[in-house]
């Protein structure tokens, strides 16, 4: 299970305490090894590192659900994922290919 959840994609709630901005993103991912520890994302103002403090299922926006069957997207494809502020994705392991 913890494979499982290493692998899967969360929508996260983001707050900088340095600047009070605030994100959400639908690219958070569980850590190596972890089941509850998310990589961080930097704040775009001020460039501190921060993790999710709210992480949940990705539900769809259609039917509501978190496993569906739907051909409709669970979020929007043509917003541009800021990969120079993911720790995932300058790890070496991008959250899109």
């Amino acid at each position: 299970m913890p494979g499982e959840r290493r692998n899967k994609k969360f929508y996260g709630f983001f707050h900088c305490k340095s600047c009070n901005s605030r994100w959400e993103s639908a690219n958070v991912y569980c850590l190596p090894g972890q089941t509850r520890k998310y990589y961080t994302q930097d704040c775009k103002k001020c460039d501190k590192a921060y993790s999710p403090y709210r992480v949940q299922s990705i539900v769809c926006s259609q039917c509501g659900e978190t496993k569906c069957t739907c051909e409709k997207r669970h979020n929007d494809p043509s917003k541009h994922h800021m990969a120079h502020l993911c720790q995932k994705c300058r790890s070496g392991f991008p959250c899109q290919m």
